[in-house]
């Protein structure tokens, strides 16, 4: 009887965890996948809005303005000529040469339209540069190169909250259905003794 028993409880048990498992494990991967994209999407659109609005105004060679959208977007702001020559920048000198020629030479196939867009680059780790002409000087371009440092911290701070959710949430599950198996299971396991009985 104790064997049957045992086998009994977990034929109930072991598929609902089997169940909890997969439901859990799909829906923590859907919920990083979504929040992954959330806040690169977010992201984007905060230094394309930066872009956008440095272009649009006479801001664009100021660089004590230029600092100041570098304080509220945390990215750095990079104007530079037609030719690739910088005409101001929060960056270093070096640092800013070696962006403006790889943002060069990946909007050089496109042919843009105007309006600010995103391109991603290798700023010593993997960064995105939300560039956009200058309305007053088209043959001026203006670029928010920021590092998507922030944006994996984030990713795993938010990894680590829906994982430890996951687990919580898995670990209920399963006592659950110990309970359930357990009082399901009981008045099987009395018939069973009074029959032997």
């Amino acid at each position: 009887a104790p064997g049957g028993r045992f086998r009994l409880h977990h034929r109930i048990g072991i598929p609902f965890a089997i169940v909890a498992i997969a439901a859990t494990a799909s829906t923590a991967y859907v919920a990083l996948r979504v929040t992954e994209r959330e806040l690169q999407s977010r992201m984007e659109a905060q230094a394309l809005n930066a872009a956008g609005l440095v272009a649009r105004s006479d801001f664009a060679l100021n660089l004590a303005i230029l600092t100041s959208v570098k304080a509220i977007a945390g990215a750095d702001v990079i104007t530079f000529a037609a030719d690739g020559g910088l005409l101001a920048s929060t960056l270093g000198a070096q640092d800013s040469g070696r962006i403006v020629a790889q943002i060069r030479a990946a909007i050089a196939p496109a042919a843009g339209d105007g309006e600010p867009a995103v391109v991603f680059i290798d700023c010593g780790g993997r960064c995105y540069a939300a560039y956009g002409a200058v309305h007053a000087q088209p043959d001026v371009t203006v670029a928010v190169v920021a590092r998507t440092d922030a944006l994996a911290e984030a990713g795993a701070a938010v990894t680590q909250t829906i994982l430890v959710a996951a687990l919580a949430g898995l670990a209920g599950m399963v006592l659950v259905s110990q309970f359930v198996a357990r009082r399901v299971t009981a008045p099987l396991d009395a018939l069973v003794a009074f029959t032997h009985d």
